[in-house]
């Protein structure tokens, strides 16, 4: 199969186009010519693909939050969904973010009950992001998980595009321990690496890297605090 990094700009653009035009026909089964075993997993399986990461489970994380914010990128309200439903007493709140919104109305019930919301947009457009800001209405998220797998095949093949995405998703995050998750796709990995150790060496902070035994990705996890920079590092990516 062709890697990511053999993607001529033509292909990728390619297939995000065609990736639109299955989620826009209710496509539940496909993206971008791979499947999907659910359309918005359990976040059980989020547990498992972070093990590299996590000493125990999202769960875990959050239990001693008094309220809970989420954000989850490139996907569906599910995974958000099932965590919340762990937590029936906790004040919460939910963004997912994907390129369509393909819920059923039974999944849009849950979601309302569980106070989810579900963004349609794509992440490389500006207007997206505002959609996210606006329903956080000035708060800022305890935990932002991404975990795209297949959805990298719709970003193009850009170290800097990457690093501005993550920028973007980072000044969304509490100041309070607000945790950072996410995969790295392949052509983004030795920067990330080289990132983290930045940070944690100039900053002290906690953060890591870690692969997963069940997918096989690379993920990072950051921690931010007051002291934490507000822009996150990349060494080799001049300004």
């Amino acid at each position: 199969m062709t890697t990511k990094e053999q993607l001529k700009p033509s292909l990728t653009r390619d297939i995000r186009i065609q990736s639109k035009k299955n989620q826009e026909r209710g496509d539940r089964t496909s993206y971008d010519g791979c499947k999907w075993s659910t359309y918005g997993e359990h976040f059980s399986s989020y547990d498992k693909s972070f093990n590299g990461v996590l000493e125990r489970s999202i769960h875990t994380l959050l239990r001693k939050k008094k309220s809970l914010k989420i954000i989850d990128f490139m996907g569906p309200s599910g995974t958000i969904a099932t965590l919340f439903e762990r937590f029936p007493k906790k004040p919460m709140f939910g963004v997912a973010v994907s390129l369509s919104d393909l819920r059923s109305d039974e999944e849009r019930k849950r979601d309302e009950r569980l106070n989810v919301k579900q963004t349609s947009g794509d992440i490389l457009k500006s207007s997206t992001w505002d959609q996210i800001e606006e329903q956080l209405q000035g708060h800022k998220a305890d935990l932002i998980m991404e975990r795209a797998h297949a959805g990298f095949w719709c970003i193009p093949v850009s170290l800097r595009l990457y690093a501005i995405l993550l920028n973007r998703a980072w000044g969304l995050l509490s100041e309070e321990t607000g945790v950072l998750i996410a995969e790295v796709p392949t052509h983004f990995q030795s920067e990330a690496k080289r990132m983290i150790d930045s940070f944690r060496k100039n900053n002290k902070m906690d953060a890591s890297t870690g692969k997963s035994s069940y997918d096989g990705g690379l993920y990072i996890k950051i921690v931010k605090t007051n002291d934490s920079p507000k822009k996150l590092p990349f060494p080799t990516l001049k300004e």
